[in-house]
């Protein structure tokens, strides 16, 4: 579900592609399973502060690709990699631009905008 999100989102593009997008998914439930959510087994169930830490890494790893986790989940610099964007300015860029342009809408709120306004339905 965490990719089809993102796909439908278009987060995952040729340089941040879905496999590193899975991989922050399997991060993310990883350290949940480990802190005690849960059962204790790996799933890739996500509670809701969980897929909100996914996005931020997603945003994160997005606008510094030259980045990468090493196996403790901090980010590392690669070769070419020579500067870092700032957790703020990487999640409203990544929200402005993929999260809340591409996301798809709930055609519920117009419907029910409609039945309020019409006259034959009250």
């Amino acid at each position: 579900a965490f990719l089809q999100w993102a796909d439908d989102s278009k987060v995952i593009t040729k340089i941040f592609s879905d496999a590193r997008v899975q991989e922050i998914c399997e991060f993310t439930c990883a350290t949940a399973a480990d802190s005690g959510d849960g059962d204790g087994l790996p799933s890739l169930r996500m509670t809701f502060p969980h897929f909100l830490q996914a996005m931020v890494r997603c945003a994160v790893e997005r606008a510094n690709p030259r980045w990468r986790r090493d196996e403790s989940g901090r980010l590392t610099t690669g070769l070419l990699a020579t500067y870092l964007i700032p957790v703020p300015d990487c999640l409203g860029r990544f929200l402005y631009n993929c999260v809340l342009r591409f996301s798809p809408r709930d055609p519920g709120l117009a419907f029910s905008q409609q039945l309020l306004h019409d006259e034959q339905a009250k």
